[in-house]
């Protein structure tokens, strides 16, 4: 079962996927402006072309699909680390690298993911990591 601090931490990262998926709703006014561009009639030259209209909501919509798909990543992490699955943790500890540069948020988290979940030690053994292999038994002499 994971501790209190493991799940808070999880719901932090929730909040902090809700965040980024609230920064989806920048690619709509694009959306909508290139649709209303799309839709002026051309009087006198006065409107926009039509290709100008098409381009704003391109943008829009790859902005706004592009920030969706980059927090699943942090949405299945999170739900993972609240669960306390072992992958989680090192999807979560990945993710917290990469997001230590959205400043500010994503720094304090990372930091604090960081001094969570080494503080709380890992639910896995990675000792394999640094381990040695026995050294190797000599050769056994041949009796006479």
């Amino acid at each position: 079962m994971a501790s209190d601090r493991v799940r808070t931490l999880a719901i932090g990262w929730l909040l902090y996927a809700g965040f980024i998926l609230s920064m989806a709703c920048f690619g709509l006014p694009f959306i909508l402006a290139g649709l209303i561009v799309t839709q002026l009639p051309e009087q006198a030259g006065q409107a926009p072309p039509f290709w100008f209209g098409v381009a704003f909501a391109s943008f829009g919509a790859f902005f706004s699909a592009l920030v969706v798909f980059a927090s699943i990543p942090t949405l299945v992490g999170a739900w993972g680390l609240y669960r306390n699955y072992a992958w989680a943790w090192i999807l979560i500890l990945m993710l917290a690298v990469w997001h230590f540069f959205s400043m500010p948020l994503g720094t304090a988290l990372s930091l604090w993911t960081l001094h969570v979940l080494y503080t709380e030690g890992m639910p896995m053994d990675f000792s394999w990591l640094w381990r040695r292999p026995p050294p190797a038994s000599p050769p056994d002499s041949p009796s006479p």
